[in-house]
């Protein structure tokens, strides 16, 4: 199975980033997007530059209802007629930055249906391919992975603080184990490989995508200490985990940890 980083905050010579994610996933049995990235723009170029065409994908995953993660859906609807869009049913719902910056999504879910995409909002674990699982909703488990600070959710005019459980992880199955693409593991990054190990039925050896460590401390040791006893092997840190995580976790893991750009390609 290859996996090809479309977007991230950062790029390979030759291709374009941007703050955001998106991964194109393909074999000889399915093609599939994990997330959007933020404007389409650089998605679309990325594409381009890989050889990678986004028309007749057999699905599109939301991993949450943030722009950087699903703003490239607007400029993609026309190649998407048809496709199943596989997301939460709360990630449309309003969200902000503390600051009350919107930060949620660009289009509607009728604009979505409008367009020909086809929703498939579910909050408990599903099957997409015979290798392709979704979580679901994920629990929050570990004493360490605190509830996502300074976001807000907006629902009948009244905010409060948003506790993200629209967010979902895609597992996929490797070789040698269950490799895991997470967009900003609001849930935690431990919780997120434990509810990805319910639903693939195996242990996780792969993981891939933001860590949102960028402003841990004393997380990032407890989440070192977690990944080794899960017996992760590879992981490909990027997007939202932050510099000092990531130092942190090649240190640990040597040239098992690999930060991701835009223009990489991976093979599980």
């Amino acid at each position: 199975m290859k996996l090809s980083i479309l977007v991230d905050n950062r790029a390979m010579p030759g291709f374009s980033a941007e703050h955001g994610l998106s991964i194109f996933v393909e074999d000889s049995r399915c093609r599939v997007l994990f997330d959007t990235g933020r404007s389409g723009t650089v998605l679309a170029e990325n594409a381009a530059k890989l050889g990678i065409s986004l028309l007749g994908l057999d699905g599109v995953i939301l991993s949450h209802g943030h722009h950087d993660h699903t703003g490239g859906l607007d400029s993609l609807a026309r190649h998407l007629r048809g496709v199943r869009v596989f997301c939460h049913p709360e990630v449309f719902d309003r969200k902000l930055y503390e600051d009350g910056r919107d930060i949620g999504m660009e289009i509607t879910a009728k604009e979505m249906e409008y367009c020909g995409m086809r929703l498939v909002m579910e909050r408990e674990p599903r099957k997409i391919a015979p290798h392709c699982f979704l979580t679901g909703e994920i629990e929050r488990a570990s004493a360490y992975e605190p509830e996502p600070k300074g976001f807000l959710l907006e629902k009948n005019g009244e905010r409060m603080t948003d506790p993200m459980i629209d967010e979902q992880a895609l597992v996929l199955g490797g070789k040698d184990g269950l490799a895991v693409l997470v967009g900003c593991s609001h849930a935690g990054i431990v919780n997120t490989l434990n509810a990805a190990s319910k639903a693939g039925d195996g242990p996780v050896t792969t993981v891939i995508g933001g860590f949102h460590l960028e402003e841990a401390s004393e997380q990032i040791a407890s989440t070192i200490k977690a990944l080794k006893e899960m017996g992760v092997a590879r992981i490909y840190s990027g997007h939202c985990t932050g510099a000092k995580a990531v130092e942190a976790l090649r240190e640990a893991f040597k040239n098992r940890c690999i930060p991701t750009s835009a223009g990489m390609t991976i093979e599980i």
